[in-house]
């Protein structure tokens, strides 16, 4: 029988005070919301930084592809690959750390840590893209150094100024021939420096690949366990693939084996059907009568219609 429970729900209604219901929201927010939001902001942030590594990875690119001897930029590309490296390294252990937030994510639901997961992948796949273009342009730009040195060699004072020659020493004096070895000494000073800052910046270039190489493993090691993911779901996608091609074989053949069986079915039917005809035409041919009792008698059931049977 049903009862009215209006009461009931309006003293509940009074119970549940807005401030109640305010102070619970705000509860959940703070035990499931914060730590979705905190992950997206890392992540946001962490997208930033590869943008905007990505941005002088550029503008170094340029540098490096320049051959010019006579526009030389290595204090610019000093700056910007030390600045890249930097900011490679704190991307690495923003990631890693970006990782353990997802795996400390065990309260949250399954869709939820696949989103994470998925996010922490795409992130390290890019560092990974950035990492290599910086190892590569770092290449191109030792190349083209050790390029410009050679061209400059060849462009070089040395040998240009002989003071020991009988044509300079004839069409000049003594005065002449200290200012000629003073210039060229002062010429292969400058070279010398040159020379020593270009070594200096090879020398550089080739410590911050070194140095790269390490974050090159550390950012491969990760994508690694991402690839064995990926084959273990390529595996299991090959063998849904291969179980439905085997379902698919097995219906066409029992579809096979229907066909075949109606044909007999038929054929049984229309033998069935003209046995039935025959039997009931012998059946119609014989005259039975039926006892319907009393003084009627009995009624006979022929070929020709009814009779009463005396």
């Amino acid at each position: 029988m049903p009862c009215d429970r209006t009461a009931d729900f309006l003293a509940f209604a009074e119970r549940a005070s807005p401030g109640a219901i305010s102070q619970a929201r705000e509860l959940r927010s703070r035990t499931v919301r914060q730590p979705d939001s905190s992950f997206n902001a890392s992540a946001a942030d962490i997208g930033t930084q590869l943008h905007r590594t990505s941005l002088k990875l550029k503008e170094l690119a340029k540098f490096a592809r320049q051959r010019s001897i006579y526009n030389d930029k290595t204090a610019q590309t000093q700056e910007l690959t030390y600045e890249i490296k930097k900011a490679i390294t704190e991307l690495n252990c923003k990631i890693e750390y970006l990782e353990q937030m997802a795996r400390n994510s065990g309260n949250d639901s399954g869709q939820s840590r696949q989103h994470y997961n998925t996010m922490v992948d795409m992130l390290k796949g890019r560092l990974l893209d950035v990492t290599k273009e910086f190892k590569d342009v770092l290449l191109l730009r030792t190349e083209n150094m050790k390029k410009q040195d050679e061209r400059r060699n060849l462009y070089s004072f040395t040998g240009t100024l002989n003071p020991s020659s009988s044509t300079y020493g004839k069409a000049t004096g003594d005065y002449d021939l200290e200012g000629g070895e003073q210039m060229q000494l002062t010429a292969q000073r400058e070279a010398s420096s040159y020379a020593q800052s270009r070594a200096e910046a090879v020398e550089n270039v080739q410590r911050v690949i070194g140095e790269l190489a390490t974050i090159f493993q550390r950012v491969a090691t990760m994508i690694s366990h991402q690839d064995e993911m990926i084959q273990r779901i390529d595996q299991d996608i090959d063998t849904s693939v291969h179980n439905i091609r085997q379902g698919q074989t097995e219906l066409l053949n029992y579809f096979n084996r229907i066909s075949s069986n109606r044909a007999l079915i038929l054929k049984k039917g229309v033998l069935d059907i003209e046995a039935f005809s025959t039997n009931l035409s012998a059946f119609i041919e014989r005259c039975t009568c039926l006892d319907v009792g009393g003084y009627m008698g009995e009624i006979c059931v022929c070929k020709k219609g009814f009779s009463l049977c005396h």
